[in-house]
């Protein structure tokens, strides 16, 4: 990447791979929170990253999946309030963003250090506290498919097969 971040997320869409949030870290250096969203195409041999529209938050913590043309920046500790369940879309061909519907409201920290990932078409997210969603196929709203005993944040979400999934790693509070 043209310089380092942490804390950020990345998915493949087809032949690319796109980069969203995330801060820089230099040592005894003051932290800068990354203000561009990146994309990298694999299908070609002389591929650099290039940027795309600038996302309208700075965000590290979150996660990043896809459904259909969006990517969708889910969460994630803000530059500025702490903790958020603000959910954005990244129009892949309109090259824009916009707002999507937040997290269902199930505490201050939801948002943050959760996972996603399109499982046969749709996008999952699973949270901080251990709820697990589906992104309706309209973008509207949040489904909740499932709620873990012990919620987890840093872990992740991975597709078996086109109805299935797996949780792997993370860490709990508790």
């Amino acid at each position: 990447m043209p310089t380092g971040r942490s804390s950020f997320d990345a998915v493949v869409v087809k032949d690319t791979i796109y980069v969203v949030g995330g801060w820089t870290i230099r040592g005894q250096e003051e932290t800068t929170w990354c203000k561009t969203a990146l994309k990298f195409d694999l299908s070609k041999d002389d591929s650099r990253w290039e940027t795309i529209a600038a996302p309208p938050f700075q965000r590290r913590a979150l996660s990043l999946g896809f459904q259909a043309d969006r990517l969708v920046a889910i969460g994630g500790m803000q530059s500025k309030g702490g903790p958020t369940r603000k959910v954005a879309f990244y129009e892949m061909k309109k090259n824009a963003w916009s707002e999507g519907p937040d997290l269902p409201d199930e505490g201050r920290m939801e948002g943050f250090g959760s996972s996603s990932f399109n499982v046969g078409g749709r996008l999952i997210t699973s949270t901080y506290g251990g709820n697990v969603y589906r992104l309706s196929k309209d973008f509207s709203k949040w489904e909740p498919i499932s709620k873990l005993d012990d919620g987890r944040f840093f872990h992740r979400l991975l597709p078996l097969d086109s109805k299935r999934f797996v949780l792997v790693g993370g860490a709990n509070m508790e």
